[in-house]
């Protein structure tokens, strides 16, 4: 397609992640590591001296990044300058009130989040805990697309809450999950898995914070050759299934738009192609394992984060489900 490129080396979120970690007791040096996070001016006013702390771990991947900021002790006040990003969090403990020029929210434990694009926004908090992800605002205008229609440069967040409590609570429990593997696993996420993550957050923004993709719909059919777009759109993924390809790679490797590759995997295959990309890469999985030494090097887990799976649990449960027995079997037999 014109002005297709598939496969380059700048995929968003497809690149190592790089930790960084603060402790400190100083509110300016907190404050300038928190303008990294979000540009900001901040009024610090402490409220007991003998439990001042500050906590930032960052987790930086290409384009987005993940933070978890603990604040003990202390009222932390900003005025943020406007951010041309996506910028959603969760409250984990203290109080916060979130004012922009539309809207206000007063934040508890467990409350799920979003700052204004584009707009500037004051913040009041009291002892906060939070977890942040920083995503590409073009990257999610792009998934919008590929899962609804949406042209992606429609694609506008319109509150800075969630949808409703259980929305508010799955995007809690989502970004506790991503900013558990991004900050706090033992190692830090290889590039195949960081892209997953991102993906992951992405979808979750979608689909708890109101946008204007919630209007759309998976409407039209596929075409008379959308056979054909499966068979190159199946074959660019067995080639590189060990990349963090996304579905515009994968469409644009098929010659059409994600919009066509959806309908044509629905139509052909009754699946996605991302479903359909998560199913190779566990039958790669099982080749690993079944063709490796019991008595060598190779573990389930190791083998599991190599083909894209954060949780082994997890991993075991999907491996069962398709080949009847658990990894660690096929791994000693």
């Amino acid at each position: 397609m014109p002005g297709c490129t598939t496969m380059s080396g700048a995929t968003v979120g497809g690149s190592a992640v790089s930790r960084t970690e603060l402790r400190t007791r100083d509110g300016a040096v907190a404050a300038a590591t928190a303008d990294a996070i979000a540009e900001h001016r901040a009024r610090i006013t402490v409220r007991d001296p003998s439990a001042v702390a500050f906590r930032i771990s960052s987790a930086n991947a290409e384009q987005w990044g993940a933070d978890v900021v603990g604040v003990e002790g202390v009222r932390y006040v900003t005025e943020g300058a406007p951010i041309d990003y996506v910028l959603a969090g969760a409250l984990v403990h203290g109080r916060v009130l979130l004012r922009s020029r539309r809207d206000e929210v007063r934040l508890s434990e467990g409350d799920g989040f979003m700052y204004p694009i584009g707009a500037e926004y004051h913040c009041d908090c009291i002892d906060p805990g939070l977890a942040n992800l920083r995503m590409p605002l073009s990257y999610i205008a792009r998934i919008a697309e590929e899962t609804t229609g949406i042209p992606a440069a429609a694609l506008r967040f319109q509150s800075l809450s969630p949808v409703s409590a259980p929305m508010r609570r799955y995007w809690s429990a989502t970004l506790s999950f991503i900013a558990g593997q991004m900050n706090a696993a033992p190692t830090a996420p290889d590039a195949l898995i960081a892209g997953q993550l991102l993906r992951l957050g992405a979808a979750a923004a979608l689909v708890a914070f109101p946008n204007t993709s919630m209007a759309a719909g998976l409407t039209g059919g596929a075409g008379p050759e959308s056979s054909a777009v499966v068979r190159r759109a199946r074959a660019f993924i067995d080639a590189y299934a060990e990349r963090p390809l996304t579905v515009t790679e994968i469409a644009c490797a098929a010659g059409v738009g994600p919009r066509t590759v959806q309908l044509a995997f629905r139509r052909h295959l009754d699946t996605t192609p991302m479903a359909y990309l998560r199913r190779v890469r566990l039958e790669r999985a099982h080749r690993d394992l079944r063709n490796a030494d019991p008595a060598g090097k190779v573990t389930v887990a190791a083998t599991a984060r190599r083909w894209g799976w954060t949780s082994a649990s997890r991993f075991a449960g999907e491996y069962r489900q398709v080949f009847h027995e658990l990894p660690s079997h096929t791994l000693r037999s």
